[in-house]
């Protein structure tokens, strides 16, 4: 229990900091003047390339006679 609170905690510390370096309030502006169609484009596209790296791995997987499902590949993508 204690080792998850620890990794939330750095989680936790480390966006707070990603956020201060990157100027939170600057960032806030510029995309409030961002297209939100553009921004849900790049999401989709995001996350479609991120589902073929996943299938791409999954076939490496199995042509090193490894048992990756196509699920865990897409959740190791996302954790990494």
């Amino acid at each position: 229990m204690r080792m998850r609170i620890a990794k939330y905690a750095v989680s936790l510390a480390v966006l707070a900091l990603l956020i201060w370096w990157a100027d939170a309030e600057a960032v806030a502006q510029r995309l409030q003047g961002a297209d939100l169609g553009w921004l849900g484009a790049a999401l989709v596209t995001l996350a479609a390339l991120t589902f073929l790296m996943a299938k791409r791995w999954q076939i490496v997987a199995t042509a090193l006679k490894m048992d990756l499902s196509y699920a865990r590949a897409v959740r190791e993508y996302y954790i990494s």
